[in-house]
């Protein structure tokens, strides 16, 4: 009957975080411009500027198959240096798709990650995420194939 009982803790706890996060994430995204809404995109990715290496090296690669007619949304945080993310990534980052999250407001609370993370959004409503981690099976490439 314990077992029953923790096990039933922590899937609330999980969820809760989930939608914690989800709540924040919204909270962020709604407050950076009144024209941006969900409506426009399928993913937002945040990637951070600093984290596990590989994952963010492999995200970046990513965003330089983007385009505008892919409706995903891109926010840069942890930013160190506009010149060097511009090197590193290799892309025009005054896109309408693309935002430099110069205050770290998405590197900060729930959001916080060492990974890249997608957002997955529906009908205008943010369904839920995934971190680009080494242990995801999620492949990016996937989400320019729905």
């Amino acid at each position: 009957m314990l077992n029953w009982f923790c096990g039933l803790m922590l899937l609330l706890t999980c969820c809760s975080i989930k939608d914690n996060t989800v709540n924040e994430f919204v909270q962020k995204f709604e407050s950076l411009d009144h024209n941006l809404t969900f409506e426009r995109f399928d993913h937002v990715i945040l990637l951070p500027g600093e984290g596990c290496l590989g994952c963010i090296s492999k995200t970046e690669k990513f965003i330089k198959t983007v385009s505008s007619s892919d409706r995903i949304f891109v926010v840069f945080t942890n930013i160190k240096s506009k010149k060097i993310l511009k090197l590193k990534v290799g892309v025009d980052l005054d896109q309408s798709f693309f935002h430099l999250d110069e205050q770290n407001g998405f590197n900060s609370g729930k959001l916080y990650s060492m990974y890249p993370t997608v957002f997955f959004i529906k009908d205008g409503e943010v369904k839920g995420f995934e971190y680009i981690s080494p242990s995801t099976k999620f492949q990016l490439e996937d989400i320019k194939l729905n």
